[in-house]
């Protein structure tokens, strides 16, 4: 058996087909569709429900339908929900932030979070960071054969993928291609640290997913002390520019131009001008 396989509930019948096969997690279902299952928690249940309650609230006859197992395991693979005996199934941070939102910005971020958090979709997203995806084919071929997701499973997760990342807003189409870029407005993501992605099996899935997520949000983000001394309006600016790569339009180019020769101009007199 695959020790880093996709972390289907054992009672559903296509991840026992696949089991034994794929080497990487991977969700069976949507972004989309996990995080409208976790707005209907927080909706119709209060955040909190056991799996009877969930099952009902998502329209399944029963807790043992193999869709409502992969659909509630693509909610803990993104992480949208937590379970325990205690408390059943309820949403986490993530969760939350993305179904009842302080703000746009933390929706938006807690979304490309969620993404993220299936391995196969991380390794894609670090790999092609900035630069156009392989053609259809070729995607195809690439997460069967480098990321070893099973021959039966690879047309509908590509397809799961995609839609993902077009939902989370890194997926961004142009006339050179499809690349994973960050939203607007979101911090940059860190590439994967691969120490810290070494996840070793299906039980230790939760502490695995949550160490790689701690060194995006925690250490790996903190500003060196060189940025911590650039005025904050200039770090706004520079956190409004698109990934590297992504083509601009020549009005686009010429408002951030002008924002940042104002702003330089500004926080950083010549000599010859007045003190402000």
């Amino acid at each position: 058996m695959a020790e880093n396989e996709a972390p289907q509930d054992e009672k559903d019948p296509k991840a026992r087909q696949s089991r034994s096969r794929s080497s990487i997690r991977f969700p069976y279902v949507s972004l989309s569709s996990a995080i409208e299952g976790t707005r209907m928690i927080h909706e119709k249940a209060g955040g909190q429900c056991d799996r009877a309650q969930l099952a009902s609230i998502l329209g399944y006859s029963s807790v043992r339908s193999g869709t409502f197992l992969s659909r509630i395991a693509a909610m803990k693979l993104f992480m949208l929900v937590e379970e325990n005996r205690e408390r059943g199934v309820y949403l986490s941070e993530r969760g939350q932030a993305i179904v009842a939102p302080v703000d746009d910005s933390s929706r938006q971020q807690a979304q490309v979070e969620a993404f993220l958090s299936p391995d196969l979709f991380r390794k894609v997203f670090d790999e092609f960071y900035g630069k156009p995806l392989p053609p259809e084919a070729g995607l195809r071929n690439l997460i069967e054969t480098k990321y070893g997701v099973v021959k039966s499973r690879v047309v509908p997760t590509g397809r799961i993928m995609l839609e993902s990342a077009k939902y989370a807003g890194v997926l961004n189409a142009t006339d050179k291609g499809t690349r994973m870029v960050r939203p607007w407005g979101t911090p940059p993501v860190e590439p994967e640290d691969p120490e810290l992605s070494d996840h070793t099996g299906a039980s230790d899935e939760k502490a695995g997913v949550e160490t790689v997520n701690s060194s995006r949000s925690g250490a790996n983000r903190e500003a060196s002390p060189d940025v911590e001394n650039i005025d904050p309006a200039l770090v706004a600016l520079l956190r409004k520019l698109p990934a590297s790569g992504t083509p601009l339009a020549p009005k686009r180019r010429k408002a951030l131009v002008a924002a940042f020769n104002a702003l330089i101009d500004f926080i950083y007199p010549s000599q010859d001008d007045d003190a402000y």
